[in-house]
C-alpha cells in the first residue's frame, strides 16, 4: 500500500537507515536480473548503481505471472527483511509493482578487491582484469582473483582455471557466509582467454603454502592408503620418497566415487581443488577425469621418528612411524595419548587395534591427522602396530560391571567379566547383567556375530572396555565361554530416576510410566519419564501401546544419540495398568 509507505532508496535500506519490519515504496529503481532459478524473485537497484544500492526483491507471497525485464524501471512497495543476513524487500501482491519506464542497468567498476563485499550485496558490478584461480567445483562456483567465487545462479558458464577476462559482470550475493558474483548471461563475460588448466606442483609445494581454493595438479604421486565410506571414496597421497610436508588428504565427491578405484601403492596423476575442512589441507576430486592410475606396487615406506618433531604440522596427512612407543592414558572413542611422543594421540580412526594403558609398540606406523584441535596417528592395519605382544593390551583385569562403570578400571583396559547373565541377544550384541546389582550392574558386548548364546546363559567374558558415543561396552573380544544358566530378575523403577545412566543396558521394570506421544516416523513413543519407548527388537510395538495410557513395561535401557530409551523384547513386556 503506497498510500500507507514511506518513500525511501534502496541505498537507505542496505545502509540500515530503514529498519528490518519497516514498509517502504522504491521509485524508479532499475531491474538488474530476471526472475531467479527458483522463481522467487529478482533484483534491483537505484538508478546509477553505486555502493548500497542493489537489493533482492522477494515476490514469492505476490502470486504468479510476475515477468521482470531486465532494464525495466519499477516502482516497488514492500518490507524490509533479513534472510539468512541477507537483505530482501518483501512484496505481497503484483499490485504492489508498477513499471514506469526503462533505463540501463550500470554496474559499479572495481579494479581491486574492495575492503569489504557487505556494501555492494544486491548490486551490479564488474570486477576488471580476472582469473580463474580454481576450476569449476560440483556447486558451478569458480574462485576469481579478487578472493570472490563466480557462480551460476542465472548463467551456467564454461570455464576452467586460468581463464583470464578483462571483465566479469553480475549481481552480488551472499549466501552460506559466502559473497558470490553472479553473470546473467554471456555478455557479463568479456574478453574471454582459455586458460592452461592446473599448475603441476609437489603435495610439499601446497602443504607448505598457500593453495586454498586453489586447482593443482600432482603428477606421479603414491597412494598410501585408501577406504570408502557410506558411498564416499578417499584416499592419501604423498610425494615419492616421503618426507615433511610431503602427505594429503583427498576428498573424492560422492557423484565421483564410484569411477575411482585405488590401492595402497598405487601410482597416480590427479587434479583438483585444495580446500582446509576443519583445519586439513586437502585435494577435492570432483571428477573421474581428474584422475589416471599411472601403475601399482610402489614403495609407501613411512618417515621414520624417534623423537617428537618441533611441529606436528609439518607431518599433517604424512606416513609415519614413531619408534618404541608407550601409550599413555585414554580409551574414549578408542584415543590414546603417547608418553613419549607429546602433542599427537593414537586413533582407530582406520583400523579398530586393542591397546591398553602402559602397552609399548615398538613401531607404530599410521596416517598423521588432524582433527578436533588434535593431531593424530592413524595406524591402518595390524602390521603398523608392530612389537605389540599379540595386539592385545597387557593382562586382563578380572573386574565386575559396577567397576567398569565407575571408573574403577579406566577405559582400554583388557577386562574379564566373570559369571555375568544374558539378558538380551541381538544380530551382532549381546547384554549381560549382574544379577547381585541394582544400579551399574549392565553391560554391552559388541561385535558379537561370530558367538553364541542365549538368554539366561551364565558366561565369563574377556574384551576391551570403552566408550562409543558416551555408550559403554565391551569390543574385541578374545574369549567367551558359557559357564552355566542364571537368573536376572528386572530391576523394579517405580517413579522416574533422576539419572538413567546408573541403569543404562540394565535389564528394568518400570511400573506407572504413561505413554505420552507418538508413534514417530522410527515407530517410538515419548513417555512422561524422559525415555523413550523403542521398537529397536519390537516391530509390533505401536499395536502393543496407547497414547495417554499407563504401562508396566520391561525392557533394556540403551543411550542413542543423546537420548535413553526403553528396548523391549517383544509385547509380552507390556502389561497395561
Amino acid at each position: 500500500d503506497t498510500e500507507n509507505s514511506a518513500y525511501a532508496t534502496i541505498a537507505d535500506i542496505q545502509s540500515g537507515v530503514i529498519a528490518e519490519g519497516e514498509t517502504v515504496t522504491i521509485q524508479n529503481a532499475v531491474i538488474t536480473t530476471s526472475i531467479t532459478g527458483d522463481e522467487e524473485g529478482f533484483f534491483i537497484q537505484d538508478e546509477g548503481g553505486g555502493e548500497w544500492s542493489g537489493i533482492y526483491v522477494f515476490i514469492g507471497q505476490a502470486g504468479g505471472g510476475i515477468a521482470p525485464i531486465v532494464g525495466d524501471k519499477m516502482t516497488i512497495t514492500g518490507s524490509v527483511s533479513e534472510f539468512y543476513d541477507s537483505t530482501q524487500l518483501v512484496v505481497s501482491s503484483a499490485e504492489a509493482m508498477k513499471t514506469t519506464g526503462e533505463a540501463d542497468p550500470v554496474p559499479t567498476v572495481l579494479t581491486a578487491m574492495p575492503a569489504d563485499w557487505e556494501s555492494y550485496e544486491g548490486c551490479l558490478v564488474e570486477l576488471t582484469d580476472q582469473e580463474a584461480v580454481s576450476d569449476v567445483n560440483s556447486y558451478g562456483e569458480v574462485e576469481l582473483s579478487f578472493g570472490i567465487q563466480m557462480d551460476d545462479l542465472f548463467f551456467s558458464f564454461d570455464t576452467e582455471y586460468g581463464a583470464q577476462y578483462d571483465s566479469v559482470v553480475g549481481v552480488m550475493t551472499y549466501s552460506f557466509e559466502e559473497f558470490k558474483i553472479n553473470p546473467r548471461f554471456a555478455a557479463d563475460l568479456a574478453g574471454y582467454v582459455e586458460g592452461a588448466g592446473p599448475e603441476a606442483v609437489t603435495v610439499s609445494d601446497v602443504q607448505s603454502g598457500d593453495f586454498e581454493n586453489r586447482s593443482v595438479m600432482f603428477e606421479n604421486v603414491v597412494v598410501t592408503e585408501a577406504t570408502s565410506e557410506d558411498d564416499e571414496e578417499m584416499f592419501w597421497i604423498q610425494d615419492e620418497g616421503g618426507g615433511e610436508w610431503s602427505g594429503l588428504y583427498v576428498f573424492v565427491r560422492a557423484n565421483t566415487a564410484a569411477e575411482i578405484e585405488v590401492a595402497r601403492g598405487d601410482v597416480v596423476s590427479l587434479s583438483g581443488s585444495i580446500a582446509e575442512f576443519y583445519d586439513q589441507t586437502q585435494l577435492v576430486l570432483e571428477d573421474a577425469s581428474d584422475f589416471t592410475l599411472v601403475s601399482s606396487g610402489a614403495d609407501t615406506s613411512p618417515v621414520t621418528l624417534s623423537t617428537t618433531p618441533a611441529d606436528w604440522e609439518n607431518y599433517e596427512s604424512v606416513l609415519i612411524s614413531l619408534e618404541n612407543v608407550e601409550i599413555g592414558a585414554g580409551g574414549d572413542y578408542g584415543v590414546y595419548e603417547l608418553v613419549n611422543y607429546p602433542g599427537i594421540q593414537l586413533d582407530d580412526e582406520l583400523f579398530r587395534y586393542n591397546v591398553a594403558t602402559g602397552d609399548d609398540i615398538a613401531l607404530l606406523t599410521g596416517l598423521v591427522s588432524y582433527s578436533y584441535g588434535e593431531f593424530k596417528i592413524n595406524p591402518r592395519d595390524a602390521d603398523d602396530m608392530s612389537g605389540q605382544v599379540d595386539n592385545g593390551g597387557g593382562d586382563a583385569v578380572v573386574a565386575t560391571i559396577t567397576e567398569l562403570r565407575d571408573g574403577t578400571v579406566t577405559q582400554g583396559s583388557t577386562v574379564t567379566l566373570e559369571s555375568v547373565v544374558v539378558t538380551n541377544v541381538g544380530s551382532d550384541k549381546i547384554y549381560v547383567q549382574d544379577p547381585a546389582v541394582t544400579e551399574n550392574g549392565g553391560m554391552l558386548l559388541f561385535g558379537t556375530s561370530s558367538l553364541t548364546a542365549t538368554v539366561g546363559d551364565e558366561i565369563t567374558v574377556t574384551g576391551e572396555i570403552t566408550e562409543f558415543y558416551d555408550l559403554l561396552e565391551i569390543v574385541d573380544i578374545t574369549d567367551f565361554s558359557v559357564t552355566g544358566t542364571g537368573t536376572v530378575i528386572p530391576v523394579l523403577i517405580s517413579a522416574a530416576p533422576s539419572d538413567w545412566e546408573v541403569y543404562e543396558s540394565m535389564l528394568v521394570e518400570v511400573a506407572g510410566v504413561t505413554v505420552a506421544s507418538g508413534p514417530d516416523s522410527n515407530g517410538n513413543f515419548g513417555t512422561d519419564w524422559d525415555i523413550t519407548l523403542s521398537d529397536y527388537w519390537n516391530a509390533d510395538l505401536a499395536t502393543g501401546v496407547e497414547v495417554d495410557s499407563s504401562y508396566e513395561i520391561t525392557g533394556i535401557v540403551n543411550y542413542f544419540s543423546g537420548n535413553y530409551e526403553l528396548l523391549t523384547r517383544d509385547n509380552s513386556d507390556i502389561v497395561g495398568n
